[in-house]
C-alpha cells in the first residue's frame, strides 16, 4: 500500500509542479527584454538563490526518483508474488499427486468426443446397433 501511496503522491507532485513552473517563469522573467531573451535568461543563470527555478527543478527530479524508485519496487513485488503463487500451485498439484506438467498438458487439450471406432472394432460394432445415447436398438 506505501509503494501505491508513494506512487500517487509523486504523480501529482509532478503534475503540480508542472503547473507550478510556468507561474515561477512568468513571475521571474524580466520584462524589460524580449520574452525569448528573458527566458533564456532565467535558464542561463546559475543555480541559487539568483536563479527561483533551481529549486523547482531539485523538487521535480526528487518526485521523479521517488516515483521510479516504488514503481520498480511495485513492479519487482508483483513478480515475486506471481511466483509465489505459481509455486504454491505447484505444490498443491503436487500434493494432490498430480505432476504439473500433466496438469498443464491435460488443461491445454480440448475435450473432444472419441469415436467407438478409435477405442476398438468391438466398440464400433455395438455402437452400430446403439442410438446416440448408447442404448441397444433392437432392428
Amino acid at each position: 500500500m506505501f509503494l501505491v501511496d508513494t506512487l500517487i503522491r509523486n504523480d501529482w507532485y509532478m503534475r503540480r509542479f508542472d503547473r507550478i513552473e510556468s507561474i515561477v517563469i512568468e513571475d521571474a522573467l524580466d520584462p524589460a527584454l524580449p520574452p525569448e531573451r528573458a527566458l533564456a535568461k532565467l535558464y542561463s543563470t546559475p543555480a541559487g538563490k539568483a536563479n527561483p527555478l533551481s529549486n523547482l527543478k531539485k523538487a521535480q527530479a526528487a518526485a521523479q526518483r521517488d516515483w521510479v524508485t516504488a514503481h520498480k519496487q511495485l513492479q519487482l513485488l508483483l513478480k515475486l508474488r506471481r511466483g509465489l503463487e505459481a509455486v504454491q500451485t505447484e505444490a498443491a498439484l503436487e500434493s494432490a499427486g498430480i505432476d504439473a506438467t500433466i496438469q498443464h498438458v491435460v488443461e491445454s487439450v480440448e475435450t473432444k468426443p472419441i469415436s467407438p471406432a478409435a477405442v476398438s472394432p468391438r466398440a464400433a460394432f455395438l455402437a452400430a446397433d446403439a442410438d446416440e445415447e448408447g442404448r441397444p436398438v433392437i432392428k
